[in-house]
């Protein structure tokens, strides 16, 4: 926008990092895993972004890989750090298929703790209600809205599928949306496209807590 310019961060491995930078303040949508983070705060300043101006980070779901930054910047530069309100409970309870009653919630609690621990992820002290917003967009609840300069954000809440309190963020204006993993429109894809698709669900364990998504 004339006031907003987005910048992406990748990481060697784990979820890309969205910036989104209006005059000196930042506000970051997702990050990869938690040991990246002193590479990323040393390296950042060397592209011209000071990690200590982040004032807000927007997260899609609390997997590691998509994380791993948030205590650590709450902690040394006072980011204010947002999710859905469900994250709470996952973090709480080590388990990121909490609350989707899938059939594997054992499997993905032991999944779960082993990634935090070899990945460094460590919980935030206060997650942040979104600021509150309603109606739908495309099918989707919409369960809060954010304001960046000139910049309209749009929190769709997920139908579910790969994890419980996963959101999307959607700018209407400009048509942009940061779905995190994947969003995927099934009514789009051919039966040949769905049966590749489901070729997963057969080789090995689905990293979706819920896997009915896979097409039968």
């Amino acid at each position: 926008t004339p006031r907003v310019s987005l910048f992406m961060v990748a990481c060697p491995s784990g979820g890309n990092s969205y910036l989104l930078r209006s005059g000196e303040d930042l506000t970051l949508i997702d990050s990869s895993y938690g040991l990246y983070w002193p590479d990323a705060k040393r390296q950042l300043p060397a592209c011209g972004i000071d990690p200590a101006r982040i004032r807000r980070a927007l997260y899609t779901h609390p997997d590691a890989d998509h994380v791993g930054w948030a205590a650590p910047l709450e902690a040394e530069f006072g980011t204010a750090i947002y999710m859905h309100p469900g994250a709470a409970d996952i973090f709480r309870h080590q388990n990121r298929a909490y609350g989707s009653g899938s059939r594997l919630m054992a499997l993905n609690g032991y999944f779960t703790k082993l990634v935090n621990r070899f990945t460094d992820l460590r919980t935030p002290e206060t997650i942040r209600p979104f600021p509150p917003a309603t109606g739908q967009v495309g099918g989707f609840d919409v369960i809060g809205r954010l304001e960046i300069a000139d910049l309209e954000l749009l929190v769709l809440e997920s139908l579910g599928g790969h994890v419980p309190a996963d959101v999307f963020y959607f700018a209407p204006r400009e048509g942009l949306l940061f779905c995190a993993d994947y969003l995927i429109d099934f009514g789009s894809l051919s039966e040949r496209m769905k049966s590749t698709l489901s070729i997963a669900r057969y080789l090995m364990t689905s990293t979706n807590s819920d896997s009915g998504v896979f097409a039968g």
